[in-house]
């Protein structure tokens, strides 16, 4: 059996205090069922075709406050679905970085064009969470997990192009070998199709404001976050010290990559066009 993992972003303004990876991990069968609740929840007057639970606070689109959507029912929604999630889902997920250690440590960074990793989180934020939960199930001796992303376009693209790299490292690169915990390359759905990514919404959007209302002084959690009660939990802020420390990683490849390509100039910016040079080790282009 391979376990299915939903995950949305949030987060990417870049004036927001973090950018957010954070989901849930079923069984497909559970995720079915899930489905079928969920559908019946959208299904209850006043109705929506699927959830975003920014516009469902803010009572536009789907949930536009002339549809008869109110406060209260909006609150109600929360509560409900977070009743449905917490029955058929096994574990949550999130990964999250500061966006001023990110922009100070990796942003600034000189870097010839493969620079994916300092130009924007979402790389960051991935690819760990991946392994994250690739570890977890090590541990606990559960199956592969396939991981499917709300559609990010260009960024998911280029995400994914890292893989092979990721997939070596995975097996080669650690003491432990997690690569019988991955499932298969990632995918990217629309969130407005697939329910589940509704929920790894859901969940994505209360756990960032959880995590800003708590930048000073400690607050109790949004009443839909500690609605889920207990579950298998795996949360990870990616702290200064770990921004800095891929930073010292990211300039030791840099090096390498410059004594490979002498004639590739380095810079802050990515370039337009990233034409092709010598960067993966031999296989995993």
């Amino acid at each position: 059996m391979v376990l299915q993992a939903f995950i949305d972003d949030t987060g990417n303004d870049p004036s927001q205090y973090a950018f957010l990876l954070g989901g849930f991990v079923a069984s497909s069968d559970a995720w079915a069922r899930f489905s079928d609740e969920w559908q019946v929840l959208l299904d209850r007057t006043p109705g929506a075709t699927y959830l975003k639970t920014a516009h469902a606070y803010s009572r536009q689109e789907e949930f536009h406050y002339k549809k008869g959507w109110t406060r209260k029912l909006v609150d109600k929604f929360m509560i409900d679905a977070a009743d449905i999630i917490k029955l058929h889902v096994q574990e949550r997920v999130a990964v999250w970085v500061r966006r001023d250690h990110f922009d100070k440590h990796l942003k600034t960074l000189s870097l010839p064009y493969a620079r994916d990793a300092a130009d924007h989180p979402y790389f960051l934020c991935f690819y760990h969470l991946i392994l994250t939960v690739a570890a977890l199930h090590s541990v606990t001796h559960m199956h592969p997990c396939d991981f499917i992303f709300d559609e990010q376009s260009a960024i998911g693209d280029r995400a994914l192009s890292w893989w092979g790299m990721f997939k070596h490292h995975a097996t080669h690169g650690t003491k432990t070998d997690f690569s019988p915990f991955l499932g298969s390359p990632p995918t990217f759905r629309d969130e407005k199709k697939f329910m589940p990514l509704q929920a790894a919404d859901f969940y994505a959007w209360h756990l960032k404001t959880a995590i800003w209302q708590n930048k000073t002084v400690y607050m109790p959690p949004p009443k839909p976050l500690s609605r889920l009660g207990i579950m298998s939990t795996t949360e990870y802020e990616f702290t200064e010290r770990k921004v800095i420390e891929l930073r010292d990683f990211l300039i030791q490849i840099g090096r390498q990559f410059q004594a490979a390509n002498p004639d590739v100039p380095f810079t802050t910016t990515a370039p337009k066009k990233r034409p092709r040079a010598k960067w993966y080790p031999s296989g995993l282009e």
